[in-house]
This record gives structure tokens, sequence and C-alpha cells, in this order.
């Protein structure tokens, strides 16, 4: 724990479960994980004895599949870990396990994501963890129409900013350009998106950010191709293939409306409020 702490000191794994302060610097943490990660395995399994240990471990588990793209096996291992912490008597770990499964449903596109990420925020709300609660409201924001959402992103953005989260406020400003997209305010949505996607580093947030900036394009009646290419360019560079996939796939899209046009112009619709994604 006290390794963790100096790598990801804002967790709130940090306070659940306490810190012996062995490390004071991030690379002396990181280089001891390293070296120890064969003996912290062997671990894992005497800490399912305890269930908030074994909570904690099936929250990072859910994950770890959503991250790889198995959204029903990560569900499942989340919803286990929700029963671990109810067991634990942890209202911090139950909404962290709850933000996993509200995020993987909201990655299928399941319509039970909102109700589990207002569960969550709600939980966050009476926990005192500040962090937590802008999580949450950023993560609700997300299925929300925008007239909702917005006020929820400002309130999540405030406290990154003030905290100098540069890796939040980033995360926070494409939800706010994807939710002003979605208002029909594009102006506003493609100055917050090109700040964004000029970002330093945070690649996966440059590539998403140019995504949306496709939808931008297409509401101001302009070709969205350009952006695609680039979202096809970060991604594929950066190593996310699945993603880089996705927006070769829409350049394709985009090119058969393009051929057809001449026979039927393409009906265009806006991106619903959970995705950045455009469709013809």
């Amino acid at each position: 724990m006290s390794a963790a702490r100096a790598v990801s000191p804002g967790r709130i794994w940090n306070r659940l479960l306490g810190d012996p302060r062995l490390f004071t610097d991030r690379a002396t943490a990181l280089s001891w994980l390293e070296e120890e990660h064969p003996n912290l395995y062997a671990t894992v399994g005497e800490a399912h004895r305890a269930p908030l240990l074994t909570s904690v471990l099936r929250t990072q588990l859910g994950f770890a599949h959503r991250q790889r793209g198995g959204h029903e096996t990560g569900a499942d291992v989340l919803r286990a870990a929700l029963d671990a912490t109810r067991e634990a008597g942890s209202p911090e770990a139950e909404a962290t396990a709850l933000e996993g499964l509200g995020l993987v449903l909201l990655d299928e596109r399941d319509p039970r994501a909102a109700a589990v990420l207002r569960e969550n925020l709600a939980l966050a709300s009476g926990i005192a963890d500040e962090r937590g609660l802008a999580l949450a409201r950023m993560h609700l924001a997300k299925v929300l129409e925008p007239d909702e959402a917005l006020p929820l992103l400002d309130l999540a953005h405030a406290y990154f900013t003030a905290r100098e989260e540069a890796g939040n406020v980033l995360k926070t400003d494409l939800w706010r350009g994807r939710k002003l997209t979605a208002a029909g305010r594009p102006a506003e949505a493609r100055e917050l998106l090109d700040r964004v996607a000029s970002a330093t580093g945070h690649h996966r947030e440059r590539g998403e950010a140019r995504l949306a900036l496709a939808d931008v394009a297409l509401a101001s009646g302009a070709d969205p191709a350009p952006d695609l290419r680039e979202v096809e360019r970060i991604f594929s560079r950066f190593g996310f293939p699945r993603e880089a996939a996705t927006a070769a796939a829409l350049r394709a899209d985009l090119s058969t409306v393009t051929r057809a046009w001449c026979v039927r112009p393409p009906t265009r619709t806006r991106s619903d409020p959970g995705t950045a994604t455009a469709r013809w």
C-alpha cells in the first residue's frame, strides 16, 4: 500500500487500507513493485480471506477486463466485488465497484448504466471524499442529456483544475466538448476539443478528442475525414489497435456515403449523448 500511495496518491484505497509510509518517491516505489511482482502475485490468494481486500482485488480485476475489451467478464467480476464490499461494510469500496460496473455497462451501451452511475453518485455524495465525488459527477454526466450533464462536468472540472490533475482536466474537457456538440453548440465544443487534441501526451484523450471533432465537423456541415485520419494515426502510433480500427471503419463508411451521394443524400444524425462517434 505504501508503494501504491507513492505511485497514485489520490486513490481511495490509500485511505481505506492505511499506509506504513515505506516509500517517499514514485520512482523507488515503481522499481520495488517491479522487483517484487512474483511475491505480490503469490499473496493475492491469501488476500481473498478478507472481504475488503477481496473487493479491492476484484474491482481492479474488473477494470483490467474492461481495458482488454472483456466487458461481460468485467461486469461479472465487478458484481462479485460489490458483494464483497457489502460484506465488508465499506461504502468507499462499494462506490468504486459501482463506478466500474457503470462504466462497463456504458461501454456496452447498456441502458442500466445510468441507474448504476446515479447510485454511485448518491453513494459518493455521502462519503467524505471530494475526489471520488468529482469522478462520480464526471462519469454520470456521460450518460445524461447536455442540460443535466454540463453542470456536473463543470463541477468536476473545477475540482480537478484546482488540484492540477491534468489527466482528469482533459477528460472533463473532452466530455464537455461532446455534450456541447450534442447541445448544438459546435463553436464552443471545438474550442474545448482542440485544447484536448493538442495536449502533450495523454494519447487516448487526444485521439478521442479528434474523434469528437469529427462530430463537430459533421454538425457544422464540414468534412470529418481529416479528423478521422488523424484519429487513426494517433491510435495506430500509440498502441490502441481497437480504436484505430474503429476510426478506419468510420472513414470507410464515410467514403461509401460520399460515393452514394449522387443517388440519395445520407441522413445525418447527431451522436447520442454517450458517445463521440458520428453516425451516417
